[in-house]
């Protein structure tokens, strides 16, 4: 090992201190070259192997067009050092005449000062990644950059700059800044979708575009003022931009691209990322004893769009944070208080100070947003309510009808259920062939999982189903959303007078609307139904006879088949009875002999019969005959059993 491999052993184990031990006519070179002397530093063979100087050459610098016209970005990688002092400064050259290759042409080259006002940043730790945006460009025109590093040692060390497409170093070193045009692009909207800001703007028109229209450049800003920064192209009016973050607000532009041109920038808009409400607690159930009430509920696991949380088990914030419990003293018209939180983990909440009436709900939590609330649950009689889109209408449903409807004691979400209401305003406008026009319109499902109607389900016993109306001038009104005018535009109904003789309940079985009758609360502005039917009902003003009768289409079917598919298993005969009259119904033979009684029917003022004998057999196939009785008249119509 000859005395110069020594002295750079000895600089290796004592520091940088050593450098000083090297004569002034030697220079480091990069690990892969030798050391020559000082003369050699401009050299062909020198600048092959990127000479070190103090410092390691810069290998990556990358121009882009940068945010504003005029404007271009450069990136590099801070070059690491061997000297005794730390890095000073920059030396940025420029030319727009072509490459800047060589040591020697950087020295040739005008220095940045000379295109731009634009104040060079201060060198940092080697290895990181160095962003300049230089303003105030000549537009249109292609800049070709080339940059060194410099301390303040004596002699002065520095890197060295040099250019190989070949050899990847520094291939990408020039842009073109845009120029701006005097037009800009009107009516930016933002609004948060799901995770995401969307944005949607005027499209240019073809006199703007011209041929050289190349789409819309999209410019974000976490800021305000902001500070803008280019994230993405469309082609199209509108973009999705997903990478952000739920509980964030963001700050848009855009622009449009053509050639090197670019407009002036949109409006500035404002988008608070925003997730999806989370689905209603369900299986809501109530325990009571004398001045407290326990709530429980099954977790949620998903959005109300019946999106899966991406990790039920332990959802993030975006998804689920809680669960908030809140009370009233109606269920209706009156300001709900929270009056509990509890983390995701915790199921249940009790209420040490219930005071009759005291009705309660629960609502799921997450970063951004709150779910509806979920079945309502009454103390001290624990009936279960859904109140429906007006937010009069209700279906109440008794304790044990309510625990059977909503799943409750299920061990999992599959085999518990919400209840959902809507409203179908839409209707109100028609005329119903034969029987009314339609005065409201909603409909009620249970929903499996929370998120899936369960078209065939049925109460286990009689719920009251309470239809609110709208008078005006002492008629009926139609009415849909707390008297929201109907969705179309053709002309509104007329209303009717406000008697039982004029009104009726209609709901809709899978195949035709049947007239279920109902009752007048004209006192509360109310329609009365008992029934175990979930589905489509309707209030319709119809003329009805004043007193007990039985409309051959109140019959729900002519054909029984009995044999427990769920398919006529039973004939339901529905009648109206405004006078709550005793009502008897029995099944007889073509002979005459009595068969079976009838008993009570799915909705109040209904019976019904399963097919099956006195004794409780089936019986024989054939035709059978059904009798009503009330008031002094009876009512026969036939049915037809098939085995």
């Amino acid at each position: 090992m000859g005395e110069l491999g020594r002295r750079l052993l000895r600089a290796s184990a004592q520091g940088l201190k050593a450098w000083r031990l090297l004569p002034a006519s030697w220079i480091l070179l990069s690990a892969v070259g030798p050391l020559v002397p000082a003369r050699a530093a401009n050299s062909a063979s020198v600048n092959a192997n990127l000479t070190m100087q103090g410092f390691t050459g810069v290998k990556d610098l990358f121009a882009s067009t940068g945010s504003a016209s005029g404007s271009v970005q450069l990136t590099w990688t801070e070059p690491t050092g061997a000297g005794v002092t730390l890095p000073t400064f920059y030396d940025i050259r420029v030319s727009t005449e072509g490459q800047i290759n060589t040591n020697a042409e950087f020295n040739a080259a005008p220095p940045l000062s000379s295109f731009s006002a634009s104040a060079i940043p201060s060198p940092g730790f080697g290895g990181t990644s160095k962003s300049f945006e230089i303003t105030d460009l000549a537009i249109g025109v292609t800049h070709y950059f080339a940059i060194r590093e410099y301390d303040s040692s004596t002699p002065e060390l520095r890197g060295v700059w040099y250019r190989s497409v070949a050899q990847n170093w520094n291939p990408n070193n020039f842009a073109v800044p845009k120029a701006q045009l005097l037009f800009d692009i009107k009516n930016l909207v933002g609004s948060s979708g799901f995770k995401s800001a969307i944005l949607c703007w005027d499209d240019l028109t073809p006199a703007q575009k011209g041929s050289s229209f190349t789409g819309y450049d999209i410019y974000r800003s976490l800021v305000f003022p902001p500070t803008f920064g280019s994230i993405g192209t469309s082609a199209t009016t509108c973009y999705t931009d997903s990478a952000v973050q739920v509980g964030t607000t963001y700050y848009y532009q855009v622009t449009g691209q053509l050639g090197v041109f670019e407009t002036l920038p949109s409006s500035t808009v404002a988008v608070y990322i925003r997730t999806l409400p989370p689905t209603p607690p369900i299986g809501i159930g109530i325990a009571v004893t004398s001045g407290s009430a326990t709530l429980s509920w099954l977790p949620v696991y998903s959005f109300e769009n019946g999106y899966g949380f991406a990790t039920s088990s332990a959802p993030a914030a975006d998804e689920l944070i809680g669960y908030r419990v809140y009370r009233a003293t109606s269920p209706i018209q009156i300001s709900w208080s929270q009056a509990g939180a509890v983390s995701s983990a915790t199921l249940t909440w009790t209420d040490l100070s219930a005071a009759a009436p005291m009705y309660y709900a629960v609502r799921a939590v997450n970063l951004t947003e709150i779910s509806r609330p979920s079945v309502i649950r009454a103390y001290p009689g624990r009936e279960g309510i859904v109140v429906l889109p007006d937010g009069w209408s209700m279906l109440e449903m008794s304790g044990s009808v309510a625990d059977e409807a909503l799943g409750v004691g299920a061990p999992t979400t599959q085999g518990a259920y919400d209840i959902f209401g809507s409203s179908k305003p839409q209707d109100i406008t028609t005329q119903a062939a034969g029987v009314g026009k339609v005065l409201k319109s909603l409909e009620v499902w249970p929903m499996a999982g929370g998120v899936t109607p369960s078209y065939r389900r049925v109460l286990s016993g009689l719920s009251r189903l309470k239809l609110h109306y709208e008078t005006t001038g002492g008629l009926v009104a139609p009415s849909s959303l707390r008297g929201a005018a109907p969705a179309s535009s053709q002309a509104v109904p007329q209303g009717v007078i406000e008697t039982p003789e004029n009104i009726s309940v209609y709901w809709y079985n899978g195949t035709r609307w049947q007239q279920l009758y109902g009752k007048l609360d004209s006192l509360r502005k109310m329609f009365l139904l008992d029934t175990v039917y979930f589905g489509r009902y309707q209030l319709r003003s119809v003329e009805r006879v004043g007193g007990f009768n039985v409309d051959v289409s109140g019959l729900s079917n002519r054909i029984l088949t009995p044999n427990g598919d769920g398919k006529n298993d039973t004939v339901v005969v529905v009648f109206d009875n405004p006078r709550d009259s005793s009502v008897g119904g029995k099944i007889i033979d073509l002979k005459g002999a009595s068969v079976a009684s009838m008993t009570q029917g799915p909705v109040a003022n209904s019976l019904q019969w399963d097919g099956k004998a006195s004794n409780g057999n089936v019986v024989p196939g054939g035709v059978y005959i059904y009798q009503i009785d009330a008031e002094g008249k009876i009512f026969n119509g036939t049915v037809v059993v098939i085995k």
